[in-house]
């Protein structure tokens, strides 16, 4: 009965471990797309580097106060029930995007 136990810990030790890994991996790919697509943004609205690189800090702005705000909501609800939300708004929204230059050509 204990080996049952023991293997269902770490079950949920890998399973969080994954999570973590994944929600990590996700937040990097995030900022990375961010950053590669300044010089399209720049040539599509016409304007200079340099105030195209705002896009950047406004962006590193807003997903710092979004911590501090989902943060707090997670501690009303759970962090598990928050992150898979966001998991799953964060990958319908990759999804669109991803298809939107098919579905608008």
């Amino acid at each position: 009965m204990g080996t049952t136990g023991t293997a269902t810990a770490r079950n949920g030790f890998t399973l969080l471990i994954i999570s973590i890994s994944l929600a990590a991996f996700m937040t990097a790919l995030d900022g990375t797309i961010v950053n590669i697509a300044l010089p399209t943004i720049s040539e599509a609205f016409d304007v200079s580097t340099s105030t195209v690189s705002w896009v950047s800090t406004i962006y590193l702005l807003v997903i710092s106060g979004c911590i501090l705000i989902f943060g707090k909501v997670s501690d009303g609800i759970g962090f598990r029930k928050v992150f898979l939300w966001g998991f799953l708004i964060f990958s319908i929204g990759s999804l669109f995007c991803g298809l939107l230059p098919e579905l608008l050509g």
